[in-house]
């Protein structure tokens, strides 16, 4: 599953985390185009991209590759779906998440892949967990003002981006969703 994908992508990405390899990338490329038959199946650990993965995203941001830094954050929807660990680790990388989103001016793409691993996660969470819920809960809190300062930048009104606004508002509890609409509302009247 995502688990073993990952130990496997960090054994083989570069030693000195210069760069990422060849295998490296295929790997990223063979876990993202063969996501329904590899995963699907898995329990998956969120805390596997934020540990394993997203530091060779870093590696690459600094060393200005740029491709290859979104090629590796392209992975995240495959760690969200059917997340076994939400409990534990929403509370770590949503901040990640929401300073991503806010990236958007340097990776533009970050944004709909964050987008779609939400909508993966989302949809695949067990509602049923009340850690999990409080979890999701939580992390819908601190991931929608940062997607709505998005959509006040972007002509980009990408399906992606409507799809998780629906998931993560159906998952916001209520006495916040009353807060978040008196924030939009006074955002767009002063707009005016």
């Amino acid at each position: 599953g995502g688990s073993d994908f990952a130990n496997l992508f960090l054994m083989i990405s570069s030693e000195d985390d210069s760069m990422l390899n060849e295998n490296t990338l295929f790997i990223l490329d063979f876990m993202k185009n063969n996501n329904n038959s590899v995963m699907n199946n898995v329990h998956n650990l969120l805390s596997d991209f934020r540990t394993k993965v997203l530091p060779l995203a870093r590696v690459c941001d600094k060393n200005g590759q740029k491709a290859d830094c979104v090629s590796t954050w392209g992975s995240l929807p495959l760690f969200c779906h059917r997340a076994s660990d939400l409990s534990l680790e929403l509370p770590n990388i949503s901040p990640i998440l929401s300073k991503a989103i806010g990236d958007y001016k340097r990776y533009e793409e970050l944004p709909i892949l964050i987008c779609s691993a939400l909508v993966s996660l989302i949809s695949t969470f067990d509602d049923s967990n009340e850690d999990d819920l409080k979890a999701v809960n939580n992390m819908t809190i601190a991931l929608l003002p940062p997607l709505f300062k998005y959509l006040e930048h972007t002509q980009d009104n990408n399906d992606t981006i409507v799809s998780a606004l629906a998931h993560l508002l159906a998952n916001t509890p209520s006495s916040n969703l009353s807060k978040l609409f008196k924030k939009l509302l006074t955002r767009l009247l002063s707009s005016i």
